[in-house]
């Protein structure tokens, strides 16, 4: 996991953010919440994009740890990885499954 150290080095390069932690698999990555400029890039772009690489440069953008060269690493051996974390991504956003709760 983390040390602590490392914590107080990315919330020092991050002031006013929240940090999420996340692990898949082995790896753990630290994730920010995507700004509404960068919410709204990935929205109208992403649709006209089948190759992923909209999604890809959101996650890209939210992870702050580890650094990038380390999880351009991380993606090249592992191309799908961007998937898990987009999905926490999203549902720092908003984006979760509703639950209908009643019909009248």
């Amino acid at each position: 996991m983390l040390t602590p150290e490392t914590k107080a080095a990315l919330k020092a390069a991050h002031p006013n953010t929240k940090l999420h932690v996340v692990k898949v698999g082995n790896d753990v990555f630290v994730l920010r919440k995507p700004s509404h400029v960068e919410w709204d890039r990935y929205e109208s772009e992403n649709g006209e994009d089948k190759s992923g690489e909209t999604a890809k440069t959101l996650v890209k953008n939210c992870v702050v740890y580890p650094d990038e060269a380390v999880f351009e690493r991380i993606m090249s051996e592992r191309y799908a990885i961007h998937q898990p974390l987009g999905d926490v991504i999203g549902r720092l956003v908003g984006l979760e499954k509703a639950q209908e709760l009643e019909v009248f």
